[in-house]
């Protein structure tokens, strides 16, 4: 490790010691004033830290979205396809969830040490969701037609497997692209662009 590099407060004089003195106090050669060396502060690889509001930006828009996805995807895992309104205890569901990912990802954003690191987890994490999207809805439909079924009503069963299908494909197609872009912003940003020593 090299030496620590400091000048004299009180004659600027430029002095160096080794690292193990660092705290130490001793007398300026030159003005023979006592001086303390300087600890050495440890060097992040991986660039300065991001200030505060960064991280609470990407906390609250990413984490914003994250945690809309997530509640969109439990409404419709945890959701009954032929109500016509959602119980109480799947919107319980959804809202915690929301709130759970939305408080817990600004609690990561802050601690991240950069924002556009914590950016990336998000967005990655969001793209993994956008990716689920179709598998909730096969599920959702799945579970309309076997609603029907049991019921023993056939006709409302093909129907809601038709349309089933219809609603597995818009959200295939919207899951593929909301994916794509959150996994393509998300794998440009945050990158640590070290260069081979």
């Amino acid at each position: 490790m090299a030496d620590i590099a400091f000048t004299c407060p009180h004659c600027t004089q430029h002095l160096e010691a080794p690292p193990e003195m660092a705290g130490d106090q001793l007398s300026c050669p030159t003005c023979k004033k006592e001086l303390k060396i300087p600890t050495v502060m440890p060097v992040k690889l991986t660039g300065q830290p991001t200030p505060m509001g960064g991280k609470i930006v990407a906390g609250l828009v990413g984490g914003f979205i994250l945690a809309m996805l997530a509640a969109n995807v439990a409404s419709v895992v945890f959701g009954d396809p032929t109500a016509k309104e959602q119980s109480t205890a799947v919107t319980a569901v959804s809202g915690l969830v929301f709130f759970g990912l939305w408080a817990g990802s600004i609690y990561l954003s802050i601690n991240a040490d950069r924002a556009a690191k914590a950016w990336r987890k998000l967005l990655i994490t969001s793209a993994c969701l956008s990716f689920s999207l179709p598998l909730a809805g096969m599920l959702m439909a799945g579970k309309a037609a076997y609603h029907y079924e049991t019921k023993g009503r056939h006709l409302e069963s093909a129907a809601m497997a038709g349309a089933g299908g219809i609603a597995t494909i818009a959200l295939g197609i919207l899951g593929f692209f909301l994916g794509a872009i959150f996994l393509t912003i998300g794998l440009l940003v945050g990158r640590d662009n070290k260069k081979p020593g």
